[in-house]
């Protein structure tokens, strides 16, 4: 009997952890012309055209870094990568570039960058001194397939003028606003900042205090603008992650939103490397893989709202899997600040599905 082809790939024997439906099982994972299409038990291998063999592995739906630096043309300043080799090949099906260019540069970013790469690439604009506020919303709105959005950044040149052009562009362009805590005082910033916008670098090393008073308690405005909807991001970088800062966080119930790298030539090298070592750091601090997972799909995915296409494996959702090796032993992690943490577990990057088909 010659069985029927229903499937483009199966994805088989892997442990499935999908925190978007609360999935913690060895399922496999079929797909057809790009999309989920089902999960389950022992699917039949001769039903697909193409069988990836995942035992042992943990599968997830494809990881997001909210925070990327990809502009990698004309020696531009933020020093960016090239994509497909550092964040692709590492697991990560999807990246935002959070403001390494200027509204000039959208078509350059778009015809090299975007439309070049194999790894799905979304954009913040980033916010000039003298930035024309109706010039940023208008470049987002016309080019809504990649910009999401504004940032506000330090760069040396963070200050209460520039936030409140960054603030009146995310308005114009109808827009998330990513800012950075540089410049004003962070209740200044927080103040304009909306449901739905991010705050990075948010565990930043002393000296600067960011989330924290002076006596290591999570400041009052930061659980209100939580408790409004704007979302704390990671943002590890060369030089804003703190594990002192984010043990005292963690301990106040305060995670990350999001979990994401900084990840530019000045922090590939260390101490960032890459999303799996930046996600067993907080595994290394005490939280679970599940959640790690959550922090690094389905969250990043809300924050894009892509929730429902990107972030999860249900049935119907653009077929973007990550799979890793849980490596089991004694790895020492280090944070923005040169200090270091010995954490048990360490997530290797295995195999990595972009729209359904096989890439690494």
């Amino acid at each position: 009997m010659v069985e029927t082809v229903k499937y483009d790939l199966l994805v088989k024997g892997g442990l499935v952890i999908d925190p978007s439906q609360g999935i913690h099982d060895k399922l496999d994972v079929a797909v057809f012309k790009g999309r989920i299409v089902n999960l389950g038990v022992n699917l039949n291998p001769k039903e697909s055209k193409e069988v990836l063999e995942v035992d042992g592995q943990i599968v997830t739906p494809g990881v997001i870094d909210l925070h990327t630096h990809v502009f990698y043309l004309l020696g531009h300043k933020r020093e960016g990568l090239k994509v497909d080799s550092t964040s692709l090949a590492k697991g990560v099906t999807t990246v935002l570039d959070a403001g390494s260019f200027y509204p000039e540069d959208v078509e350059a970013f778009r015809y090299y960058i975007v439309e070049r790469s194999r790894t799905r690439v979304y954009a913040l604009l980033s916010m000039k001194p003298d930035g024309n506020p109706r010039e940023y919303g208008g470049t987002v709105k016309a080019n809504r397939d990649f910009l999401v959005g504004i940032k506000y950044h330090h760069g040396g040149l963070g200050t209460m003028d520039m936030l409140i052009l960054a603030r009146e562009a995310a308005d114009r362009g109808e827009c998330t606003l990513m800012c950075e805590p540089y410049g004003p005082k962070l209740k200044t910033i927080l103040e304009y900042m909306y449901r739905g916008d991010v705050l990075t670098h948010s565990f930043h090393p002393p000296p600067r205090r960011g989330l924290l008073d002076e006596d290591g308690k999570v400041l009052p405005e930061v659980w209100e603008a939580i408790k409004r909807g704007v979302y704390l991001d990671q943002g590890h970088g060369r030089s804003g992650f703190s594990f002192e800062v984010a043990e005292k966080c963690l301990k106040q119930g305060l995670p990350p939103f999001t979990i994401s790298t900084d990840l530019h030539k000045l922090s590939v090298n260390g101490p960032v490397y890459d999303m799996p070592t930046t996600m067993s750091k907080w595994m290394a601090l005490g939280m679970s893989l599940e959640e790690v997972i959550k922090r690094s799909t389905l969250h990043p995915a809300i924050v894009l709202k892509k929730d429902g296409y990107l972030g999860t494996l249900k049935i119907g959702a653009c077929a973007d899997i990550s799979c890793f090796k849980m490596l089991e032993g004694e790895f020492v992690f280090e944070d923005s600040a040169g200090e270091k943490r010995t954490g048990r577990y360490k997530l290797e990057p295995m195999h990595v599905v972009r729209s359904g088909e096989v890439v690494f």
